[in-house]
């Protein structure tokens, strides 16, 4: 072959591969598209990073798309997961703070920044939920993501050496974050899915995407994360008690359509009258 007749053959050969790829093979997502966000989340959750997956998923929710429904159950479940993350981060460092008095400093400010974000986490639980519901009051709940890559149902080590007093290095404070994120995630996925506790029942539950959860295993999981974000806001706690009224309004609620365990359900029960009737006392 000549070198005239090579390059002729090598360009034919090229300019229909390119054809083919531009034609035969779907079009990747825009950047900045609702359909990029959903990708970049999901890729992100498989990876383990949950808080990259929580901004894709905010992102998608900006406008009204065709991701939007799904985005929105999937939302609801990692804000549900920080809230308890963040909530527990700030126990944790606060017990820290009180094992190891003579240097109680750095455990106090990472306490206190951990709270801004429990509360936080909170209130944007609480919109979604309520987002949720007018969305779909009813109903088995289709769960769009599948089984955490990551976390286990037990604390890292990093978060019980700061429980234990322990000053804790920069690794160390990155471990524990994102130990408890994990954790806390695995927990509530396997709540509303109706695993409570049983990550081996839920991975089985989770074989196929989506999977469905029962709408009473979802709401009980609701019901108790948004009950525990409540006494962040207790007098005790925050002392803001139109916060704390607004997450009691929405854990009653979700108790109402919850089913399960009746004696977890009537534990909580008890703990959301307590409260309003301390409530009513301070108003």
């Amino acid at each position: 072959m000549s070198n005239n007749t090579y390059i002729a053959a090598a360009t034919t050969t090229l300019l229909a591969f390119g054809f083919a790829c531009s034609s035969g093979g779907p079009t990747p997502p825009k950047p900045g598209s609702a359909a990029f966000s959903w990708q970049a989340a999901k890729e992100n959750f498989e990876q383990g990073d949950y808080l990259r997956t929580v901004e894709h998923l905010d992102r998608v929710l900006r406008t009204d798309n065709e991701f939007a429904p799904k985005a929105r159950v999937w939302r609801l479940v990692m804000a549900a997961g920080l809230a308890d993350a963040y909530r527990e981060l700030t126990e944790q460092y606060e017990q820290g703070g009180r094992t190891n008095k003579g240097n109680s400093t750095p455990f106090r400010r990472k306490a206190v920044d951990y709270r801004t974000l429990a509360e936080r986490s909170a209130m944007n639980l609480n919109e979604l939920y309520t987002a949720f519901e007018k969305a779909q009051p009813d109903g088995d709940v289709a769960i769009p993501f599948g089984y955490p890559s990551r976390g286990v149902l037990s604390n890292p080590a990093a978060i019980t050496k700061i429980a234990q007093g322990q000053i804790p290095g920069e690794n160390d404070i990155l471990a524990a974050q994102s130990g408890m994120v994990q954790k806390n995630v695995l927990a509530n996925v396997c709540d509303v899915m109706g695993g409570y506790n049983d990550s081996a029942k839920t991975q089985q539950l989770m074989k196929e995407v989506p999977s469905k959860a029962p709408r009473g295993a979802f709401e009980m999981a609701m019901a108790e994360s948004l009950y525990q974000s409540s006494v962040l806001f207790n007098p005790q706690k925050g002392s803001q008690p139109v916060r704390q009224r607004q997450l009691l309004d929405n854990a009653s609620n979700a108790l109402a359509k919850a089913t399960g365990d009746e004696k977890r359900i009537k534990e909580i029960k008890q703990r959301i009258e307590r409260d309003r009737k301390e409530l009513a006392k301070k108003s």
